[in-house]
């Protein structure tokens, strides 16, 4: 069996927090109380962590499938995913810090 394509999970997930977003924002869908609430931030905070590490795979992958792994785009892009992952372990670490409060609000 072939492994399973990565761009169709983050196809997904794209897919996932678009419509979330467009359904709370039409009014489609509303939070009934605050734990739903911090139920959906701890889920995003998730995904935030999983996204750096998805970040750097990313960045992996250009180098391992390139015909030219150490070109200049490759370079950029290595450090570009790099810092781009290091902002999605950040948001992941500030969301976490947000929760220790959050899960006390009734």
């Amino acid at each position: 069996m072939a492994p399973a394509v990565p761009t169709y999970r983050a196809r997904y997930a794209f897919e996932g927090m678009r419509d979330l977003q467009k359904e709370v924002t039409e009014g489609k869908a509303a939070y009934e109380d605050p734990r739903q609430v911090t139920e959906s931030v701890e889920f995003i905070q998730k995904m935030a962590g999983h996204t750096a590490t998805a970040l750097l795979q990313s960045a992996a992958a250009y180098r391992e499938t390139s015909r030219r792994p150490e070109s200049d785009e490759n370079k950029k892009t290595d450090e570009l995913l790099g810092e781009a992952a290091i902002l999605a372990q950040q948001l992941a670490q500030k969301l976490q810090q947000a929760l220790v409060p959050a899960r006390s609000i009734k």
